[in-house]
Order: C-alpha cells, then sequence, then structure tokens
C-alpha cells in the first residue's frame, strides 16, 4: 500500500494499492509539480494524480520505439514534465499527458553520456521505495545489536 498524510498535521489523505499505481518491473519514484506527483506508471506509461485527494488525473501510454529498451527516466525542468532516455527525450504535456519528442533537449544535451540519473537507485531513491520496496525485489537491511558493548 502506498498511503499519503498532510504533511503540516499527519491527517491521513489517502491510500492507493502499489499495483494500482505502477507496474512492480519498476521503481514507484514519484516527482512533485503544482499539487501533483507525476511518475512512470510502466515502463511505457506516465501518470499525474493529485497530492490532495490520491486522484488519477491522467495515465497516458507513450511510444517507445520498437529498438530502444532504455529506461526513461523522469525529471522536471523549469516546469516542464520530460521523460529521458540514453537515445531520446519526450515531454509531456502537463493537461492532457499527451507526449511527444522533445528534441531541444537532445540538441543541448549528449543523452548517450548519461551514465547516472537521479531516481534510479545510484543517487536518489524516494523514501515511499525505501521503506516499501517491490516484493520481488530487495528489502531494507538493518544490522546491530541496539548499542551494544565491544564483542568479548
Amino acid at each position: 500500500m502506498v498511503h499519503c498524510f498532510k504533511s503540516d498535521n499527519g491527517d491521513f489523505l489517502w491510500s492507493h494499492y502499489q499495483d494500482y499505481l505502477h507496474s512492480s518491473m519498476i521503481p514507484f519514484i514519484p516527482s512533485s509539480h503544482d499539487g501533483y506527483m507525476y511518475f512512470l506508471s510502466s515502463s511505457r506509461e506516465i501518470s499525474k494524480m493529485s497530492w490532495k485527494t490520491g486522484k488519477i488525473k491522467f495515465r497516458k501510454r507513450f511510444k517507445k520505439s520498437m529498438f530502444n529498451f532504455n529506461q526513461y527516466f523522469l525529471v522536471i525542468i523549469s516546469g516542464d514534465i520530460i521523460l529521458v532516455s540514453k537515445k531520446d527525450a519526450l515531454i509531456v504535456d502537463k493537461d492532457s499527458g499527451d507526449v511527444q519528442p522533445y528534441s531541444d533537449l537532445g540538441e543541448k544535451l549528449n543523452l548517450k553520456e548519461i551514465t547516472a540519473a537521479l531516481g534510479d537507485g545510484t543517487a536518489f531513491m524516494s523514501s515511499i521505495y525505501l521503506t516499501h520496496p517491490n516484493p520481488s525485489s530487495d528489502g531494507t537491511v538493518a544490522g546491530g545489536d541496539a548499542g551494544g558493548g565491544g564483542g568479548d
């Protein structure tokens, strides 16, 4: 389950089953903009959901070329919702969810040179994903003896 609570007082807002929100094949890593969360609900689908109500505003499938095996990751740049892979970049319409090629980014940035990105688990991982990993993936591990002595 994914639960949402108000940050100022802890009141419960909404909850959804994880499999309702996204495929178990990818981690749930939401990005926030103007009161909504944007996330990849599958390797070929972008979603927008209200933080306040938990209602899905759109789920939009986008075309991924047959030979593009790279995973897209979502970034928000100056209010634009952008999907980036090593092969290309796509821009998402915030109202409809329609996805179009975003050649401007590819011209400004060498996409093939991307070696790591926020959200892929190397530099950042959602606190939601850290505490609620996919059932088929590794979980959170903690160790220690609760502050014991020196190992006699």
